[in-house]
């Protein structure tokens, strides 16, 4: 018997495996990929609910959970989409709401968001620069409301640094960087994980300013329908330790949710009355 010949075999299923993935690296290229994973069907609008859950060094675990509202926007206009989070646990924060509207890459300006506090009965307007990283609604989680929006690929720089296979699947890796440097983003590059017969992305690095990694965020998706969601993020920052988990549930698409919803009223009045 040739022992030699399993050993060739494996060898050269290894070499089939190198050439398919070179294969399929050549005929996509980094913003090919990146546009695809963008793209990704979700529906053209959601309702559902977000559950946060946090662990930190010494402290009890936390948990918030959200109603969000969320609203993409196709063809002409400066609008790219919509998000609205309304929150409903735990009760003594119940009804504080954050919404943002981002513009699309061609539009010279700033995404608007706000905050809305029932104990002042007020709206105030926010940016990601000097209020959303310290602010005390978001401080809890390692998700902050940018990472919850997929950024717009023509924002950035993108290198094909790799490809994996991990359980029978073709995984994309892709290093990115914003290309304005005095537009505000907390990451100096981020990579992500992308596979190749779905173009979900799985797993995603952030890396601080200083260039160093600050977080290791991994997604499991879910089908609903003929669109793809977010079932469980788990988020773990690798500087602190603290660690986040969401999970996305009740999900709701194309309910035809309209402009007025999302709108400073509705985060004051709430949403009864205004959802089919």
């Amino acid at each position: 018997m040739n022992i030699r010949k399993p050993w060739r075999r494996i060898g050269a299923l290894a070499s089939m495996l190198l050439i398919s993935a070179a294969a399929l690296a050549a005929e996509l290229s980094a913003e090919d990929v990146m546009n695809k994973a963008f793209n990704v069907y979700g529906g053209d609008d959601s309702i559902s609910t977000l559950t946060f859950s946090f662990e930190a060094d010494g402290q009890p675990e936390r948990k918030l959970v959200y109603t969000m509202l969320w609203k993409r926007y196709k063809g002409e206009g400066n609008v790219n989409s919509k998000f609205l989070f309304i929150k409903e646990f735990p009760a003594h924060g119940r009804g504080i709401a954050y919404m943002s509207w981002r513009y699309r890459p061609y539009v010279d300006q700033a995404d608007d968001e706000w905050i809305y506090l029932p104990e002042l009965r007020t709206v105030r307007k926010v940016s990601h620069r000097d209020n959303i990283e310290e602010d005390e609604e978001f401080a809890a989680t390692e998700l902050k409301p940018f990472d919850l929006d997929p950024r717009h690929p023509s924002r950035d720089s993108h290198t094909l640094t790799a490809t994996e296979e991990i359980d029978g699947v073709t995984y994309y890796v892709i290093e990115s960087s914003r290309k304005d440097e005095a537009e505000f983003y907390p990451y100096r590059k981020v990579v992500r994980r992308i596979s190749a017969d779905r173009f979900l992305t799985t797993r995603i690095d952030y890396y601080d300013l200083d260039g160093n990694l600050r977080k290791q965020q991994t997604t499991e998706w879910q089908p609903v329908g003929n669109a793809w969601a977010w079932k469980i993020l788990n988020v773990q920052n690798v500087q602190n330790g603290h660690k986040t988990r969401l999970e996305v549930s009740d999900i709701r698409l194309n309910t035809g949710l309209s402009d007025d919803v999302f709108s400073t009223r509705t985060m004051k009045t709430g949403l009864r009355g205004k959802l089919r």
